[in-house]
């Protein structure tokens, strides 16, 4: 395999929605036996592509859905990505956006007072700093600059002149300065004011560190040391006074690390391999350092309690030996043995921030050399699930999970780069799996996804084969087996495949990205005859996936000259993969009234929530054939994920999030009129 795959394969995103995850020699999968493993993250890491050299990550809520997202600073391909958060401590593909030269680090705050976040971003060869407003849904307008010094490496927000506005400080590199912009409260800035440092500012960080209520100035700096510029209230700051670190501080951090109410200092030392930290005495001076050991090279320091016992531990990533150091503090400003979490390559910038919703803080880690962000979640019992191997072809390199052969199981496609097949095992409905079936693909095999492409009912698998240069479809037989491949063209070194409706027509199309020639090849799809309309309505329409419930239900009413009893319930599928559940009664009824009877079908919460993001207006399809003819029905339901109370006896349950007088979430609470059959 060329190396510059291997790269690219090591460096793939795994991404939930599509149930796409990176393996290299079998198919890992977590069962449920218990082993000793590191207290508090979950491994492997997760990761999630950026764009060149990520230098610099924060997290915040960029699209007002109440979970959390990431924007990395990509300093070598002069944007900022954005990556959305799923709320389960995944993220969707990055966005970029612009910004300018040499973008070395990047903070989020509402800097126009319209209540959106917004990003400001440090760059580095043009001696600016980009402030990109936010709309409120994930994307930023373009970037407006405004000058600093010289090389400004980091950059941290704050009101540092009291008037209810942000404010901006710079750290300036080459200048040995900081530069302060004070915000005029609507996304612009004042010009700079600059004021002296020490030697090569490498990293800025605010907060009243003498207890006057003004903001204070923290400065890492190449000549071994932090200054320390006190602040007046009104935007301007006192001369410095400087600390010793470390050799080469690149990282500062503010927290009480002791308990005794006054901030302190922490600062990883790029050139010593270690986090000094700096006891405050609450006049905006500071004890001397006591070091820890860290990795290779820290690059980054961030604070949090992650593991729930009241004191504040430091997490250091290291970025020549890629990994993070959490060390756990004792509360007194000491800190224990470090503990490394692998990370993707050359980690240079970590945040911390709850990423899945379980209340356990989690890591996001910005890998210059591998081109990612990894994702860390928080595991907070020290134990983990013992990973159980099933054989697959030559070098897999993508898998998808969807019910293959209808018995309501979920089942692996597994693309095989180096045997040129997709392997299918299926699946016990227990977390096990069958001994492969092996089907031919092109030349190269790297990716796979799955979907019904011609309206039959049935999944089938659409295949990216990179040495080839063609998308394979292997259209599905229902019962796990597929028929011979057919080839359809692309663009120089297809990588990646997904599919979706491109053309709002009701048929599924491909959506290829082609590594060598820096495209993506959309394939509208042509084959199948367009589907009969149907009439299609969830109940409630509110889903709560997180319900107790075993089933969804939904109603199907075709119009003349079909009838809901000529539906063929086995063909059925929603969203492509999802069958009826075999195990849930079925029922022809009036369910609106209409006088015309509908068919009552149910789905397996379990499997749907595959297929289903959370939204408050999420198409769902619904296809399958009515007298031997193909159909297709949409509903758009509100989709929650809210943890539902225990029923009280006799009692039904209702999604928290649903109007009062909505229907409940009960699956046996729906009895509609049965209809002469």
């Amino acid at each position: 395999m060329p190396s510059c795959l291997s790269h690219i394969i090591e460096s793939r995103k795994l991404a939930i929605g599509t149930r796409v995850l990176l393996v290299t020699s079998l198919v890992h999968l977590a069962l449920t036996a218990s082993v000793h493993a590191d207290p508090l993250f979950s491994a492997p890491f997760l990761s999630f592509d950026t764009g060149t050299y990520p230098f610099s990550v924060a997290i915040a809520d960029l699209n007002a859905d109440g979970r959390p997202d990431l924007a990395v600073a990509s300093s070598s391909s002069n944007t900022v990505s954005v990556l959305l958060g799923n709320g389960d401590g995944t993220f969707g593909a990055k966005t970029d956006f612009a910004t300018g030269s040499r973008p070395l680090s990047v903070a989020i705050a509402d800097l126009n007072a319209d209540g959106r976040p917004d990003l400001a971003v440090a760059n580095g060869y043009s001696n600016t700093v980009s402030v990109l407003l936010g709309n409120g849904d994930g994307t930023f307008g373009a970037k407006a600059d405004f000058a600093t010094g010289d090389s400004p490496r980091s950059l941290a927000i704050a009101d540092l002149n009291a008037d209810g506005r942000p404010d901006l400080a710079a750290a300036n590199f080459f200048s040995n300065t900081v530069s302060v912009l004070l915000g005029n409260g609507d996304g612009s800035f004042a010009a700079r004011t600059d004021f002296v440092t020490g030697g090569g500012p490498r990293s800025v960080a605010i907060a009243d560190l003498n207890a006057d209520g003004r903001p204070d100035l923290a400065v890492a700096s190449f000549s071994s040391a932090v200054a320390v510029l006190l602040g007046n209230g009104n935007g301007t700051f006192g001369a410095n006074t400087d600390f010793g670190t470390g050799n080469i501080p690149d990282s500062v951090a503010i927290a009480d690390l002791n308990a005794d109410g006054r901030p302190d200092l922490a600062v990883a030392n790029d050139a010593s391999n270690t986090v000094s930290v700096l006891l405050g005495n609450g006049d905006g001076t500071f004890g001397a350092k006591t070091d820890f050991g860290t990795g290779n090279n820290p690059h980054s320091v961030a604070i949090a309690d992650l593991n729930a016992d009241g004191r504040p531990d430091l997490t250091v990533a290291n970025l020549h030996s890629d990994t993070v150091s959490v060390l756990l503090g004792n509360g007194d400003g000491t800190f224990a043995d470090r503990t490394d979490f692998d990370t993707g390559n050359n980690p240079r910038s970590v945040a911390i921030a709850d990423l899945n919703a379980d209340g356990r803080p989690d890591l996001a880690v910005a890998n210059v050399g591998s081109n990612t962000v990894s994702v860390l979640l928080g595991n907070g019992d020290g134990a983990f699930w013992a990973k159980t191997d099933f054989d697959t072809g030559i070098t897999p390199v993508s898998v998808a999970i969807a019910d293959l052969n209808a018995d309501g199981r979920l089942d692996l496609a597994v693309a095989n780069a180096d045997s040129n097949t997709v392997s299918v095992l299926l699946g016990n409905g227990d977390g096990t799996f069958g001994a492969k079936t092996d089907f031919g693909a092109g030349g190269g095999t790297y990716s796979v996804a799955i979907a019904d492409l011609d309206a039959d009912g049935r999944p089938d698998l659409a295949v990216g084969n990179f040495f080839s240069n063609t998308v394979s479809v292997l259209l599905g037989n229902g019962d796990g087996t597929f028929a011979t491949k057919t080839h359809f063209g692309t663009g120089n070194g297809p990588l990646s495949v997904t599919i979706a409706d491109l053309n709002a027509d009701g048929r599924p199309d491909l959506v290829v990205a082609n590594t060598n020639s820096n495209t993506v090849s959309a394939l509208l799809n042509r084959g199948a005859p367009t589907p009969i309309a149907m009439g299609l309505d969830f109940t409630p329409s509110t889903l709560n996936l997180a319900s107790r419930g075993q089933w969804v239900t939904g109603f199907l009413e075709p119009a003349p000259p079909f009838a809901a009893s000529d539906i063929d319930i086995a063909s059925i599928r929603l969203n492509g993969t999802v069958p009826v559940d075999p195990a849930a009664p079925t029922l022809l009824a009036d369910h609106n009234g209409n006088g015309v009877p509908d068919l009552m079908v149910r789905f397996n919460r379990a499997a749907l929530q595959l297929t289903l993001p959370e939204g408050d207006n999420v198409p769902v399809h619904v296809t399958g054939t009515v007298d031997g003819q193909s159909f297709l029905g949409t509903d758009y339901v509100r989709v929650r994920r809210a943890v539902t109370s225990a029923p009280v006896a006799g009692g039904r349950r209702r999604d928290p999030g649903a109007p009062a007088d909505a229907p409940s979430l009960d699956d046996n609470a729906l009895h509609p009129a049965p209809a002469d059959l």
